[in-house]
């Protein structure tokens, strides 16, 4: 009974709120109806339509706390604790609002990340309309942009030893410090001069995405942002990372390296594979099969980073300015989520994206020194 005269009350109040006028009404129920008159009037006044039988009501109050923690991270992508933990970790970089909490918030835009569902429906259900929902996201990833460096670190020289052993331990390839890697995020793209900028190799608009995982898919450095016509030699050529290793306070020890696919230039801090032209020695062959297997590490990082946040596998957002500074959200999230809980290896979604050529010719550019320690590092195997 209690909650069927709920629903007449909703009802009359929907009815009385069929025009601007009814706004000020809508304002002073707010103490009687509390958070659902608030909403629906914030609906009324930006002019968007309320479709209150798509709204799930008190869906954070009621709905989620039901949830088992199974149902919560194949939701949220993270067990309740981590959730607890990110919530006490954003909260206080949040500004406070009236009408909602700093933890619906943080929910809301978990869901949206977690899964390709339209703006509208995750509004719904989380009783804010799309104008809202797009602000609070925005919050949301600013913040989470702002704290990166707590969560997404280059390694200190003192760590080198550590990765370096860890990495050794796949297929016995000494001096790895990191992986190196590329990935397309699909986005809806400008239906201006400037899309055919963004048009990738594969065919659809695209950002680039670089990053570089240590084997426990950690992300040490992240560079997004380039369009998707960018090879990915020149998205390495552009970044800070690129800058970092070539200077002399960010160059990394003669005995350490980063591993890439054949995308990238032959340096002696990145050891990519022997080019394979049907005429491989048996010593060639043997370290191209244990440079792709330690550096499968990064591909599987992609793979969990997409699997996890869903809505990087098509970024359809018509504000191109504001995607790079989601994409880096999700990255802060993915380290976030594997300090705090480990790898959900059942999150992982492999994707073939085979490495395009490199711009560059290797064996012109190679420094000898490079082509020296890798054929080293060959024999060695």
């Amino acid at each position: 009974m209690a909650a069927s005269m709920r629903g007449v009350k909703r009802k009359l109040l929907l009815s009385e709120l069929q025009d601007d006028t009814d706004v000020i009404a809508a304002i002073n129920c707010v103490q009687q109806y509390s958070k659902q008159a608030f909403l629906i009037a914030e609906q009324l006044s930006s002019k968007e339509e309320c479709n209150p039988d798509a709204c799930v009501w008190n869906f954070v109050e009621e709905v989620v706390p039901r949830y088992t923690c199974f149902q919560f991270k194949g939701h949220f992508r993270m067990d309740p604790d981590v959730f607890e933990a990110l919530c006490q970790w954003l909260i206080p970089h949040m500004k406070p609002e009236r009408s909602m909490t700093s933890e619906e918030k943080i929910l809301a835009t978990l869901w949206l990340l977690a899964n390709q569902e339209a703006y509208r429906s995750v509004g719904d259900r989380f009783g804010m309309n799309r104008g809202t929902l797009h602000r609070v996201v925005k919050e949301i990833y600013q913040v989470l942009v702002s704290l990166r460096e707590n969560v997404i670190r280059w390694p200190q020289r003192q760590e080198l030893d550590r990765i370096s052993e860890e990495f050794e331990r796949t297929a016995g390839l000494p001096g790895v410090v990191g992986a190196i890697d590329g990935t397309y995020i699909r986005i809806k793209g400008k239906a201006d001069n400037t899309r055919d900028s963004y048009i990738c190799r594969k065919g659809f608009p695209a950002m680039h995405l670089q990053v570089v995982s240590d084997s426990n898919l950690l992300l040490l450095d992240v560079d997004t942002g380039n369009v998707g016509s960018v090879h990915d030699s020149r998205v390495f050529r552009n970044s800070a990372l690129h800058q970092l290793l070539e200077s002399d306070d960010g160059k990394l020890p003669v005995q350490y390296h980063l591993l890439g696919d054949s995308a990238y230039p032959l340096k002696e801090y990145l050891l990519v594979p022997f080019q394979d032209n049907g005429h491989l020695t048996h010593t060639e062959t043997k370290f191209n099969l244990a440079h792709a297997k330690t550096r499968s590490d990064v591909e599987r990082a992609i793979g969990l980073l997409k699997g996890k946040f869903r809505r990087l596998q098509d970024l359809n957002m018509t504000a191109t300015e504001d995607i790079p500074h989601l994409i880096f959200a999700c990255c802060v999230l993915h380290n976030f989520i594997i300090l705090k809980n480990g790898v959900d290896e059942e999150d992982i979604v492999l994707q073939d994206e085979p490495a395009g050529g490199n711009d560059n010719d290797n064996d012109e550019r190679a420094r000898q020194t490079a082509v020296d320690k890798r054929n080293e590092i060959a024999c060695s195997l």
